[in-house]
């Protein structure tokens, strides 16, 4: 499969992060655009719970952290800004037993849908799953 060409910027603003290598995540990033056809750049910024609870009260009023929030952009070639607290994707995935790669891709996924437009319901469910079956079937999650 030939992937295009996408604009994908990570920023890593926490030490935390040892998930992925880098390339490796900017592979799967690419992996969920091309699936939906997208040729848009997109930005992705790993961070901390003190960081991501800011951004929480700047933008939704909320004085405390999450996993994931997304900044969807207007601009005709950039979709959007994902930002995920690295801090609360390892809490989440302990609490819920959940494989902490595989939950991360999750909520990265769930970022991504709402970049796209798409709201919390069974559609956004449903292509959370299949799209983490497509990560999977492309060796995103061992």
């Amino acid at each position: 499969m030939h992937m295009k060409d996408t604009k994908i910027k990570i920023l890593k603003e926490t030490n935390n992060f040892f998930l992925f290598d880098l390339r490796e995540l900017e592979r799967c990033i690419k992996l969920i655009v091309d699936y939906f056809g997208l040729d848009k750049g997109v930005e992705i910024k790993l961070t901390n719970d003190r960081e991501i609870e800011r951004l929480n009260s700047e933008f939704l009023n909320i004085q405390a952290p999450t996993n994931v929030l997304s900044f969807p952009a207007e601009e005709e070639d950039f979709l959007g800004s994902i930002c995920v607290s690295v801090d609360t994707i390892m809490r989440e995935a302990f609490l819920y037993d959940q494989d902490i790669k595989e939950y991360f891709l999750r909520m990265l996924i769930h970022g991504m849908l709402h970049l796209m437009g798409y709201e919390h319901g069974d559609e956004m469910f449903e292509y959370t799953d299949i799209l983490l079956e497509h990560l999977k079937e492309n060796h995103c999650i061992v």
